[in-house]
């Protein structure tokens, strides 16, 4: 058996070893630039956002658990996307009713 075959463990695990590496790489390239155009305040607010998120993420597994059961319970997913995709739209209608101030920039006070 060649390890370096179509199929094989090796290969495999070669293609999702460069597919992660050049996740790792954008996500490098984009959180520069990002970091280029907002300053420093604004980037950490990006980063912190970012880091709730993937914080947040973790606990996402309960979803498929809770539609397993619904379905279990009422034998059809009809009312688990239902309620998916009422609380879909319900996240969308409070993100665009949301209103973001911009605060003032603030001036350096001039030595004398």
């Amino acid at each position: 058996m060649n390890l370096f075959s179509k199929g094989s463990l090796v290969y495999n695990f070669g293609w999702m070893l460069v597919g992660q590496c050049s996740g790792y790489g954008l996500k490098v390239v984009y959180f520069i630039a990002i970091a280029r155009l907002l300053g420093v305040v604004q980037y950490g607010v990006v980063v912190g956002a970012f880091a709730l998120v993937n914080i947040v993420a973790q606990f996402g597994g309960v979803g498929p658990v809770l539609i397993g059961f619904v379905k279990d319970t009422t034998g059809s997913f009809t009312l688990a996307l239902i309620s998916l995709a009422a609380f879909s739209f319900l996240a969308a209608a409070i993100a665009i009713l949301m209103k973001a101030e911009a605060k003032p920039a603030a001036t350096p006070a001039l030595a004398e």
